[in-house]
């Protein structure tokens, strides 16, 4: 199955299942990377012949083969697979599905937003079947999900966290966006989180930019 990758930074990256995101065995790189000759239908040990296709950062804390992507009749199942493929070490997070289980697995249909821990808040993506349109209307609903949580928390990771995942989600809509007006809202929402992101911005700084553009973003697509 073909698929996008979009990472919170912005940065998208499109690939052919199965792979895997986390630590390259041998290395502090996290990564997108293949198993060559990877059939895709069991779990492996995190050895072998290695293809590395994106390089997103270092981070020790990540797994070693961390997550794993494939494709199941037309579905994406999202494993939390680890250095043995009895699940990694700190977890794995899907959107609307929670933490998964220690090697646990969770089938999507459409998109999914994926959350490693790491020794920044998370390293957050969206991933998503190209030959299948996004589902616009849950995208939207999901990130009113996210301002309910943000709204509701006072803890500086959590912000961050949030603030990321919403950021990945903006990244989906601009490029389905036929609206003018939308996509110069969302570009300026994310040119303001990324700015916030780099400089490291309070916490409660973060929260109340967030917000900010999540009110001109729904008063501009529902007319209130």
């Amino acid at each position: 199955m073909k698929v996008r990758l979009v990472y919170s930074s912005g940065k998208g990256v499109a690939l052919e299942t199965p792979f895997f995101v986390g630590r390259v065995p041998g290395s502090e790189d996290v990564a997108v990377f293949k198993v060559k000759g990877d059939p895709g239908t069991e779990r492996l040990p995190c050895s072998g012949n290695f293809e590395v296709l994106d390089v997103i950062g270092k981070d020790l804390k990540v797994s070693r083969c961390h997550v794993r992507v494939l494709e199941d009749e037309g579905s994406l199942l999202i494993v939390d697979h680890g250095p043995l493929g009895k699940g990694s070490t700190n977890g794995t997070s899907v959107g609307g599905y929670g933490t998964l289980t220690k090697g646990g697995i969770v089938k999507v249909r459409d998109f999914a937003v994926v959350s490693i821990p790491s020794s920044e808040p998370s390293i957050t993506f969206v991933i998503y079947p190209l030959e299948t349109e996004v589902p616009y209307t849950r995208i939207i609903d999901r990130i009113y999900m996210f301002r309910k949580e943000l709204t509701s928390t006072s803890s500086p990771t959590k912000i961050i966290k949030i603030t990321e995942e919403i950021r990945s989600y903006m990244e989906v809509i601009l490029k389905h966006e036929e609206s003018e007006r939308l996509a110069g809202l969302i570009e300026e929402m994310m040119k303001e989180l990324d700015d916030a992101l780099t400089h490291k911005l309070p916490p409660m700084t973060i929260k109340v930019l967030v917000e900010k553009h999540l009110d001109k973003l729904w008063n501009a697509l529902f007319g209130i």
